[in-house]
């Protein structure tokens, strides 16, 4: 009785087995990474998210969670943050709206309209660009230059 044997039946085995390990795992890559990048619809509503959240914190002077929603890079010890950002509310706000939203990458910004009561009768309508950066799946707000001081 004769035994077919193939001296290259175990080198295909093993070089199959380890092409289909390197394909699995570079899927698995791929997918992590796609599931990572929301789209640009879902960043625009998730920054906008982010944003409201944000500005009804601060409104509500919850500066602690503030502090953990803003980017880390620059970011100075909580005391001079809150020094800082007290200070920049130095007038009554009656009213806040986010809209403008937008997202360039991992850069977003919106724009905050304040309505702000001063002497005058009526509140006094004011508005600025607010700076966010996406990072680790997560937007933070990214202070302005003065606060980092």
């Amino acid at each position: 009785m004769m035994i077919y044997t193939d001296r290259f039946a175990g080198l295909f085995t093993v070089k199959t087995f380890w092409i289909t390990v390197l394909l699995i795992v570079e899927m698995l890559f791929f997918s992590a990474n796609c599931a990572t990048i929301p789209e640009q619809g879902d960043l625009k509503a998730s920054l906008k998210e982010s944003a409201e959240k944000y500005w009804k914190m601060r409104m509500d002077e919850k500066y602690e969670d503030t502090y953990k929603m803003e980017d880390k890079e620059g970011l100075p010890p909580f005391e001079t943050y809150l020094q800082k950002v007290k200070a920049m509310r130095r007038f009554n706000i009656a009213k806040y709206t986010i809209t403008n939203e937008n997202v360039d990458g991992e850069k977003g910004t919106v724009t905050v309209y304040l309505e702000v009561m001063l002497s005058a009768p009526r509140p006094i309508p004011s508005g600025f660009g607010d700076a966010w950066i996406y990072r680790d799946g997560k937007w933070r707000h990214v202070l302005p230059r003065e606060v980092h001081k």
